[in-house]
């Protein structure tokens, strides 16, 4: 919806400038985790969902249970 997507942008608008104000005054070590937040936010239309992998039927191996 409307109101949906207007509440994501404004978060996501949020972030950015957050990690665009810590990049500045952090230290190396975490200089990459606010790259990376820009990186994917920046190429956030081409990111894919997660999709869970189904179990194959039986049990775990070691499991004595059926």
């Amino acid at each position: 919806s409307f109101a949906t997507n207007a509440a994501i942008m404004n978060a996501i608008e949020g972030i950015k400038n957050y990690a665009g104000k810590q990049l500045a005054g952090s230290p190396a070590t975490e200089k990459g985790y606010f790259l990376l937040t820009l990186e994917r936010i920046k190429n956030r239309v081409s990111g894919k969902a997660f999709v869970p992998v189904t179990l194959p039927p039986g049990s775990p191996i070691g499991c004595d249970m059926d």
